[in-house]
């Protein structure tokens, strides 16, 4: 992976029945680059501090946040584009072209990204 390489993570979220005692999870379906997808070994350099468990499967979207913050950290990357299979399925099927299909992950999914704050605090944006 490169430094400026964007990366992406399609998710499904999975309601269980709360009668049978069985929780939620997010699920990730697929995780790639504009190269191709993300390697097992990038990936369980960040997985161990998650589950142990050969498929990536988070609790809460939280927690799906926070590994998505500890990958860009351990393989410094900029940005990981979020976005659940149903947000991807409309974004698609409104996709035309390829320039619209690279766009549903910015238009419908969520960027998590490390920006260092650059000094002054939350005000220097403002003054």
């Amino acid at each position: 992976m490169k430094r400026n390489e964007a990366v992406y993570l399609i998710y499904r979220f999975e309601n269980n029945d709360e009668f049978l005692n069985l929780s939620s999870r997010y699920k990730v379906s697929y995780f790639f680059t504009a190269t191709g997808e993300v390697t097992y070994d990038d990936i369980k350099k960040v997985q161990g501090e998650f589950s142990e468990e050969d498929e990536l499967e988070f609790k809460t979207k939280d927690e799906l946040t926070e590994f998505s913050y500890r990958f860009i950290e351990t393989h410094n990357i900029n940005s990981i584009y979020l976005l659940n299979t149903n947000d991807f399925n409309i974004g698609v099927e409104s996709s035309n072209d390829l320039m619209s299909f690279r766009q549903v992950f910015s238009k419908y999914g969520l960027k998590i990204d490390l920006h260092k704050d650059s000094g002054g605090g939350i005000f220097n944006k403002f003054f």
